[in-house]
């Protein structure tokens, strides 16, 4: 390689991160004046924001899931050995079962609501074009960079803020109660956007 192409490369390496570093802090800004709007509008509200006390029993209920799934595949796993074994055929051994996917990938950017004893975490991270719109693990909301909806908002500063609002508190409607009919998750959500926005 020459040491003209060396100096390209390492100028267009450093032009890139330039960009990259300008893009997150840009993100940054604006997910944290959509975070202090909802902040407002939990504050207005504070019977519609989660208690942790749901969000440690979700992670507790998980967890018990977690291992009663466990024991129940290592029992599937040790009759169907002794079958094989009894039958004269090969041991074959069985996958372990799939666990929920989870982001390989750090976030890009990531802000925190605090409110009394709530704390929710936001990140910008990228789940692929085919991912879903946003992730939820416990109270970290991850929204989905690669997102077709994500892509076009993100140019125009008051749609991009529209839709963070509108996948944060969506997010956080679902926080507070899992099993909620339809139509009043959609009324929650309202009024926190419009206790956001107005």
């Amino acid at each position: 390689m020459s040491i003209n192409a060396r100096g390209f490369i390492k100028s267009f390496r450093r032009t890139e991160a330039r960009i990259r570093k300008k893009k997150s802090a840009k993100i940054s800004q604006e997910l944290r004046e959509v975070l202090d709007k909802i902040r407002q509008a939990l504050t207005r509200n504070p019977d519609i924001a989660p208690s942790t006390k749901v969000i440690a029993r979700r992670k507790k209920a998980r967890r018990g899931e977690l291992a009663a799934s466990v024991t129940i595949t290592s029992k599937k796993q040790k009759e169907t050995s002794e079958k094989t074994k009894l039958s004269g055929e090969e041991e074959i051994e069985n996958p372990p079962p799939a666990e929920k996917s989870k982001p390989k990938e750090k976030p890009i950017v990531i802000r925190r609501i605090h409110i009394k004893k709530l704390g929710v975490s936001v990140g910008i991270i990228s789940l692929g074009e085919n991912g879903h719109e946003t992730m939820r693990e416990d109270n970290q909301i991850l929204v989905n960079q690669d997102h077709p909806l994500y892509k076009k908002f993100c140019n125009d500063k008051s749609l991009f803020s529209l839709h963070l609002l509108r996948l944060i508190t969506q997010e956080i409607v679902l926080m507070k109660k899992f099993h909620l009919p339809a139509f009043d998750a959609f009324e929650i959500q309202s009024k926190l956007l419009k206790d956001a926005l107005v």
